[in-house]
């Protein structure tokens, strides 16, 4: 439904497909006894002239790669200079510098490559603008789609760590004006023109 609204203007007037991995939609508009909410998707997208094609999932690799999106969250990604940023604010910061010096009594941290590591997540210092680079790379760049909160966090804190990373996480979220305007509208899925189902 998000997605037939997005690209409206390209798709009314125009005959499309809708490739899905879930079978039982494809039978959606001829469906007897919808609720109110499926009455409304269904009167939303008569407006739209396509044909619903049912394709099994390990071969719908266009959706399985949206869903894989975060797959390649990096900072090598985020940032061509993310060491030299990373390194110069390790300098200033107490902790990091007792665990670069090996003087910080903890094993679940690691250093490889003067990178600190919390639990095999890269360890982020506080005041380092690359937190805020890594917020934007999984909610507001264009594949992220201003996910709500947990497909937002999820991927950062499988790969980053930092004090109060969930709390981070959750303001930059909530002051998303995208993320406002997304959370308003009514829709089955995020994805309408290829959709997976985990």
């Amino acid at each position: 439904m998000h997605a037939l609204a997005k690209f409206r203007q390209y798709l009314v007037g125009n005959r499309f497909r809708v490739k899905i991995d879930h079978n039982i939609l494809c039978h959606f508009m001829g469906q007897q006894g919808l609720n109110d909410r499926q009455q409304r998707w269904v009167s939303k997208v008569q407006a739209y002239d396509f044909d619903i094609e049912y394709v099994r999932g390990k071969h719908n690799v266009v959706a399985d790669a949206l869903l894989r999106r975060f797959a390649g969250l990096s900072l090598m990604s985020i940032c061509h200079d993310w060491k030299a940023q990373l390194l110069l604010k390790y300098s200033k910061d107490r902790r990091a510098c007792e665990i670069l010096e090996g003087t910080h009594a903890d094993d679940r941290y690691r250093v490889m490559d003067e990178v600190i590591y919390y639990k095999g997540r890269i360890f982020l210092v506080p005041n380092l603008q690359l937190r805020e680079r890594v917020l934007q790379e999984a909610h507001d760049s264009p594949l992220s789609g201003h996910q709500e909160f947990r497909k937002t966090y999820m991927p950062v804190k499988e790969r980053f760590t930092w004090k109060d990373l969930k709390g981070d996480v959750l303001k930059h979220v909530q002051e998303c004006e995208a993320w406002q305007r997304n959370k308003a509208v009514d829709s089955p899925c995020r994805i309408s023109i290829a959709t997976s189902h985990p």
